[in-house]
C-alpha cells in the first residue's frame, strides 16, 4: 500500500488537506465563505423543520417554540419555565461520542433534549439512554444535585416507534403492576406520520411544510419565516463552521475506515504470503526428517542437492 502523509482532497464537497492519521482544519474565507453561506441560505428556503439544519437554526434561543413542544407533550409542564435554549449543544464532559444534541433547553428543575430523527435508527433508544448519562455526568461535573434533575428527551420520528397509530409515546419508569414509580426522566417519541385532525396532527403537519404561510401554529410560522428571510444570513453564518466540522469529521471517520481497511487488506496479503512461506519451509522439514529414518544426511544431501549443513541442521533439531 502506497499511502501519502498528507493528500490533497475533494471529499463530501470539501477541499482540504488530509493525513489519516491527523487533525483536519477547513476554513472559508472572503469570497468563498460568501458563496458557501449563499448556497447554505437558497437551501433553507426548500426545507422544513424536518430537515435538521433547519430544525436547529430555527429552535436556538428561541424560547417560544420549545414552550409550545413541551406544552403539547409534558403533563403539568409551566408555560414560560424555560431559561436557556441552545441549538447544537455540546454537552460538557461527555464520555461517549454521542454529545452533541440537535437542541437543549432547561430550567431551574428540568432539562430537556429535543432531536429531529429523519431517517430510520434502529438503535435511537440507545442512543438517548447515552444522552441521558451525559447530561447527568455534566450535572455532576459542575457541582449540581443529579437526585434534583429532571429530564426529558423529545424525539420526533418519521415513522411509529410502536405501531398503535397514536400521536406520541411518553416513556416513564414503571413497576411490574404498571405504576410510575419514577417520572425523573422521560422519553417521548413523536409519531410524525400521525395525521388527524388535532393539535398533534398540526404540529406535524407544520414541521414537514416548507411554507410558512401554510402553517397552523403562529409561534411555528413566525420562526420560520424569520429564519427564511434575508436576515437569516446572520444565523447561517452562525451555523455554517459547525456544519462545516460535522461534514468534516463524517469524512475524516470515512477515509481513516478506508485507510485503516487498505491497511488492513496489505496485513492479511503479507500475513497469507509469509505464511505460505513458512508453510513451505516447515513441509521441507518434515520430508527431511522423514527420509533421514532410512538414509544418511550425507546420501540426501547428494541425491536431492540440498545442502549437507541444512540436512544436518535438521537431523540435529
Amino acid at each position: 500500500m502506497n499511502v501519502m502523509n498528507e493528500c490533497s482532497l475533494h471529499y463530501r464537497n470539501l477541499d482540504f488537506n488530509f493525513s489519516p492519521l491527523c487533525d483536519v482544519k477547513v476554513e472559508y474565507r472572503g469570497e468563498a465563505r460568501k458563496r458557501k453561506i449563499e448556497r447554505l441560505w437558497e437551501r433553507l428556503q426548500s426545507m422544513a423543520l424536518d430537515d435538521d439544519v433547519l430544525f436547529r437554526m430555527t429552535l436556538h434561543k428561541n424560547v417560544e417554540l420549545i414552550d409550545l413542544i413541551l406544552s403539547l407533550f409534558v403533563p403539568r409542564y409551566e408555560k414560560g419555565s424555560i431559561k436557556e435554549v441552545i441549538s447544537n449543544y455540546e454537552i460538557p464532559g461527555a464520555v461517549t461520542k454521542t454529545s452533541k444534541l440537535d437542541v437543549y433547553a432547561s430550567s431551574d428543575k428540568m432539562v430537556v433534549n429535543i432531536d429531529m430523527q429523519k431517517s430510520s435508527d434502529p438503535s435511537i433508544s440507545e442512543r438517548i439512554w447515552q444522552y441521558s448519562a451525559n447530561i447527568i455526568n455534566s450535572f455532576i461535573l459542575k457541582g449540581g444535585d443529579y437526585s434534583l434533575l429532571s429530564m426529558v428527551h423529545i424525539v420526533f420520528l418519521h415513522y411509529d416507534a410502536y405501531g398503535d397509530g397514536l400521536p406520541y409515546y411518553a416513556l416513564t419508569m414503571k413497576d411490574q403492576n404498571g405504576v410510575e414509580r419514577d417520572g425523573s426522566v422521560m422519553f417521548i417519541y413523536v409519531n410524525m406520520t400521525y395525521a388527524e385532525d388535532d393539535c398533534y396532527g398540526m404540529l406535524n403537519h407544520d414541521l414537514m411544510c416548507a411554507e410558512p404561510s401554510k402553517m397552523y401554529y403562529n409561534e411555528i410560522r413566525k420562526s420560520v419565516e424569520n429564519v427564511k428571510k434575508r436576515g437569516g444570513l446572520n444565523m447561517a453564518s452562525n451555523i455554517l463552521d459547525e456544519l462545516i466540522e460535522e461534514e468534516v469529521a463524517i469524512a475524516k471517520a470515512e477515509m481513516r475506515q478506508q485507510f485503516l481497511a487498505e491497511g488492513r487488506a496489505e496485513g492479511i496479503a503479507k500475513g497469507i504470503a509469509k505464511g505460505r512461506a513458512e508453510g513451505k519451509i516447515e513441509g521441507r522439514r518434515d520430508f527431511l526428517k522423514i527420509l533421514l529414518r532410512e538414509s544418511s544426511a550425507s546420501d540426501i544431501s547428494e541425491k536431492f542437492g540440498i545442502p549437507l549443513e541444512k540436512v544436518n541442521s535438521v537431523a540435529n533439531s
